[in-house]
């Protein structure tokens, strides 16, 4: 398969980073405002931060070692889909939140007593804040895989920058969440500001993968040449089954 335009190459240097920063903001947006969440549900800040830290770091682990694991036999197309999904999936995690916990509710004062009180709101937040934030941790390696298939760069040069782009994204979303968009605008407002970051990079993202399937020799979803299955347990597939999601 021929290689990607040289015009689409500034656009995808450009766009992946920006749509892992924009993840890694919301990823952090939404940290904040479940602390803050689970605070009020739990009742104690302390033990609230160290549930959704641990949980939080859980999912991320997760996720990137799910996505990691299939990422290098998907097709750009197929990449770019999954990255969408996630990035919708963790908006919509966010957003139901308050639904999800008012739910919870009558559980936690059922079970309130000294002994079983910890145990089921470390339950609740576990059901809400592992999946959530696996789906966070899948965007990372699946945006390094699809700039590998349509840029043909080398993998350490790649996940260097989209790493950083992310982490980049995750300092400013942290400091924006704690020092402007909760107290200014409250929770719900800013994890619809959060939400709408990830639709953007969710859009901007499958858009473009779209766009390339135009334009070009081959179609956007097939895999390189150099990129055929290879055998079980090779870096490039990281062992055998099938791929996720």
């Amino acid at each position: 398969m021929e290689a990607a335009p040289p015009a689409s190459r500034p656009a995808g240097a450009a766009l992946l980073p920006a749509a892992l920063l924009l993840s890694g903001f919301a990823s952090l947006v939404y940290q904040v405002v479940w602390v803050r969440r689970f605070a009020v549900t739990i009742g104690t800040a302390n033990a609230a931060v160290t549930l959704v830290l641990a949980l939080f770091l859980g999912g991320l682990g997760l996720g990137a070692a799910l996505a990691g694991r299939s990422g290098g036999r998907l097709g750009a197309a197929r990449l770019a889909r999954r990255f969408a999904l996630l990035e919708i999936g963790a908006a919509a995690f966010a957003l139901l939140l308050p639904l999800y916990l008012d739910a919870a509710l009558p559980l936690l004062r059922a079970l309130y007593s000294p002994g079983a009180a910890p145990l089921a709101a470390g339950l609740v937040a576990a059901v809400f804040l592992l999946p959530a934030a696996t789906l966070m941790g899948a965007t990372l390696p699946t945006l390094t895989a699809l700039d590998r298939r349509t840029r043909r760069r080398a993998e350490s040069r790649t996940a260097a920058w989209l790493y950083a782009a992310n982490t980049l994204g995750a300092l400013v979303g942290s400091v924006a969440a704690a020092r402007w968009l909760v107290p200014e605008w409250g929770l719900a407002a800013s994890t619809g500001f959060a939400a709408g970051a990830n639709l953007i990079a969710a859009g901007s993202v499958f858009g473009w993968a779209w766009s390339r399937s135009f334009g070009r020799v081959g179609p956007v979803g097939a895999a390189p040449e150099s990129a055929a299955p290879a055998a079980a347990g090779s870096p490039t597939t990281g062992g055998g089954g099938g791929a996720w999601p």
